[in-house]
């Protein structure tokens, strides 16, 4: 079995092969790797005679790769850079930098006090927080994690789900005693309602939720339209009217007693809200260490 050696005395010689091969010269080769001109001859001598063939033809002034020589050099450049790129990616697997993609709502709503609580517990990670309301295609988020409405079922992708999809009527303590108490969904229709337009991101809307409680409901332009969420849950807590509160988002609005459920009826989707990452990128112990506290708090706190 041929048996070449990555281990070194002095130099290693598919190293030394290489920078010979691409310089095409012996003297070249010395310097950038800091060696006599002696020793480079010197390692690529055992390499070709490890090997059994020359790998250059020698003259007075140069040398030059045999045929040999030039599909070995093409070979050994394609797997020198597979491994540098491996060392990369090991190097910054390392650091401490997690950058998470979320929507703004989620971010500020739910990420931020939870991130809060995690800092508390490692030391310092350099983090930062990337928001998007839209469901970008997930190559183009350059993140270490990434929260995204679904299934879970992403293809080339990992991930634990954060949240169910619950949807519940929600308004300020103060909205809520100066209107007459709503009895159940059909009262719902009279009041002032906040509605998000998210067509791009298909969200469930106020027609989705009265649907789910088998009524009809057509919005004829009344009540205040926002096309991002976090301006929908800002509008309930002025006092605007009532908004669809997903519950992982309004929790802890609502156990501050800023917001409060105008009835007691939740909608229940089929999608979750999901942590996720690639499969086949090298995760920074940084981002583990996030990622696998974040899966603990939520299985102690759901």
């Amino acid at each position: 079995m041929l048996n070449v050696s990555l281990s070194t005395t002095n130099s290693l010689p598919i190293s030394v092969f290489e920078v010979a091969a691409r310089t095409l010269s012996f003297t070249l080769a010395a310097k950038e790797l800091n060696i006599t001109q002696p020793a480079v001859s010197q390692a690529i001598k055992r390499l070709e005679l490890t090997l059994g063939v020359d790998l250059f033809a020698r003259s007075h002034r140069k040398v030059v790769l045999t045929p040999a020589g030039q599909q070995f050099y093409e070979d050994v450049s394609v797997s020198l850079m597979r491994i540098k790129s491996s060392a990369e990616l090991l190097m910054r697997s390392d650091s401490s930098r997690v950058t998470i993609a979320a929507s703004g709502a989620f971010a500020n709503y739910w990420l931020a006090s939870r991130l809060a609580l995690f800092r508390q517990i490692p030391p310092d990670f350099n983090l930062r927080i990337q928001t998007d309301n839209r469901d970008l295609d997930l190559e183009q988020y350059d993140a270490s994690l990434v929260v995204r409405r679904g299934r879970g079922d992403w293809p080339g992708y990992d991930g634990v789900q954060l949240a169910r999809e619950e949807i519940l009527p929600v308004a300020s303590p103060k909205y809520i005693g100066n209107h007459p108490s709503p009895i159940n969904a059909q009262s719902l229709i009279g009041f002032n309602l906040i509605h998000l337009d998210d067509v791009a991101n298909n969200h469930p809307n106020w027609r989705n939720w009265f649907k789910f409680y088998g009524l009809d409901y057509t919005d004829t332009g009344n009540g205040i339209h926002y096309d991002d969420y976090s301006l929908v849950v800002q509008g309930a807590i002025a006092g605007e009217g009532i908004a669809l509160g997903w519950r992982h988002i309004v929790r802890e609005l609502i156990e501050k007693h800023v917001l409060a459920p105008v009835i007691d009826a939740t909608y229940h989707g089929d999608y979750g809200f999901w942590l996720i990452w690639p499969k086949d990128r090298v995760l920074s112990i940084a981002t583990i260490k996030l990622r696998d506290w974040l899966s603990k708090h939520i299985a102690e706190t759901n």
